[in-house]
């Protein structure tokens, strides 16, 4: 016997998240307007975070009926995004859903408060430059007289120096990474979610978009890349890229060569065998009809691994071993963000 919500839960976990997608890089509205002007549509799901009956994707024995039912084993998720986390549920944990419906439930309260519209309104903030011993530094004024620095100290210049809303978000993202990286017991799921909200992490000029969890069908069973990414140019074809923890060895010494670790000749085997899929054009034609994405043997991407103190001369000479991988370190991604900031 399943264990359903009924309409009541349905209608408050729709409302604890504003009718949208609780999937963060989703975040549709999944109600609206008929043509009848009589009449409303709905294309969301409350989907449960552990299942409804035994043998249902994630299902905890130790839950009670009422626990199955209630509302705090649900998620309001859009139609395509509720049948993605039961197709791999590996991927989906529990852990990873009940962060997103967090989430999903704290952006609706902001939006619901007006944050994040007019910058905080209610508060009035304000920002101004200030002059101390000869050196301009960025403020933020209240209506009370309160201050606070904007900038950093090691940021204080003889020129002035803007510290723009992105520059904040972009500084609290880079330390948000450089402690996943620095975290033992840190997920690929983690940093999957990372990369999902901070995407520029992810994209270069080339790239205007990271699509996760594309599905690409196939009769032997589903496969699902971690990221598509989908160029700038509207006639580029789409490349792939792969995570793999900062903690996995990516070189080796073997008969007094450096050589890349097993773990990246698997990377690269995962990488092909997703780009094999796209040499079918029936395969090719599905992917643009369901995702209107293009994608004819994509460039191999994998971030993987610390850069550590290895020869790049050395580095250089292994990269040969496979050709057409493109291996990035998390030290990399990491270093690029910086220098973004710094421009």
């Amino acid at each position: 016997m399943r264990d359903d919500f009924d309409a009541r839960t349905k209608k408050v976990l729709a409302d604890r998240v504003n009718s949208r997608c609780s999937r963060p890089d989703c975040g549709k509205a999944t109600s609206g307007p008929q043509e009848d002007p009589t009449k409303a549509l709905n294309i969301g799901v409350a989907a449960h975070i552990t299942a409804a009956s035994e043998g249902g994707p994630r299902y905890d024995p130790s839950l009670s009926s009422e626990e199955r039912g209630s509302v705090d084993n649900g998620l309001w998720l859009c139609q395509n995004c509720a049948k993605l986390i039961d197709s791999d549920v590996q991927r989906y944990s529990p852990e990873l859903l009940r962060e997103w419906k967090r989430q999903a439930e704290q952006r609706a309260q902001d939006e619901t408060r007006g944050i994040g519209q007019d910058q905080h309104a209610v508060d009035e903030e304000f920002v101004a430059f200030g002059l101390f011993d000869e050196k301009i530094r960025l403020l933020s004024l209240t209506k009370d007289g309160k201050w606070e620095y904007l900038d950093q100290m090691s940021k204080i210049h003889r020129i002035l120096y803007v510290a723009t809303s992105e520059t904040l978000a972009m500084l609290a993202a880079v330390e948000e990474l450089e402690a996943l990286m620095n975290d033992p017991k840190a997920s690929e799921l983690a940093f999957q979610d990372f990369f999902e909200r901070n995407p520029r992490f992810i994209l270069n000029d080339e790239y205007k978009r990271a699509h996760s969890h594309i599905t690409l069908v196939r009769e032997e069973g589903p496969l699902i890349p971690d990221f598509l990414l989908e160029p700038i140019d509207q006639n580029a074809l789409c490349d792939i890229l792969e995570l793999k923890l900062p903690s996995t060895k990516i070189f080796v010494l073997k008969k007094s060569r450096m050589r890349f670790s097993a773990a990246v000749f698997e990377a690269c085997a995962q990488l092909r065998e997703y780009s094999s899929y796209f040499d079918d054009k029936e395969n090719r034609d599905l992917i643009h009809r369901t995702y209107r994405l293009m994608a004819y043997k994509p460039k191999m991407i994998v971030i993987i691994g610390r850069r550590g103190d290895v020869d790049p001369i050395a580095v250089r000479g292994i990269e040969t071993d496979l050709p057409r991988l493109i291996l990035r370190t998390y030290d990399d991604v990491l270093n690029r963000a910086r220098a973004r900031l710094e421009l």
